[in-house]
């Protein structure tokens, strides 16, 4: 597995209903799939937990389909990837109850650890907005094709 790999994939879920965000449209599934990337059990998957923790709504009106519940602007990233990947840690030493090394690995573990947090922190800095920004900016994407940097802060 990559490094996020459900974390990356929840972002472009959000990006892709992001782009729908103004016009209040929900996409079902397949289509997000098409063009977040993945297979539709695994984005369905990753749409459900989103539900659960009040990132999108399922559409009353259409079966498996979703839209925003927040604005992209409200929407950090390392939230999502917190959400998505809850087992993640940079050392083994945060998942192990007990370690064989524990006494003498202290300055590691501290270490890593620290690490971790200034990377959640940088992760929680950036916005969902701010991400297709930054995307537009460095011409990854063409604005002309996705009218996200439009929405309103």
């Amino acid at each position: 597995m990559n490094l996020f790999e459900n974390g990356r994939r929840a972002i472009r879920i959000l990006l892709a209903l992001a782009l729908k965000h103004d016009a209040k449209v929900a996409l079902h599934v397949k289509t997000i799939a098409m063009q977040a990337g993945g297979d539709v059990k695994a984005i369905q998957d990753i749409c459900e937990t989103l539900v659960k923790e009040g990132y999108l709504l399922r559409d009353t009106n259409a079966a498996k389909s979703y839209k925003l519940a927040l604005e992209p602007n409200q929407i950090k990233l390392g939230n999502i990837i917190r959400i998505c990947e809850p087992d993640f840690h940079i050392t083994d030493c945060k998942r192990a109850k007990t370690c064989p090394v524990k006494d003498s690995c202290y300055f590691d573990r501290k270490f890593w650890g620290e690490f971790e947090i200034q990377m959640f922190n940088m992760l929680n800095s950036v916005t969902l907005q701010a991400y297709y920004d930054n995307m537009i900016e460095m011409s990854y994407v063409a604005p002309e094709k996705c009218p996200l940097s439009q929405l309103k802060e």
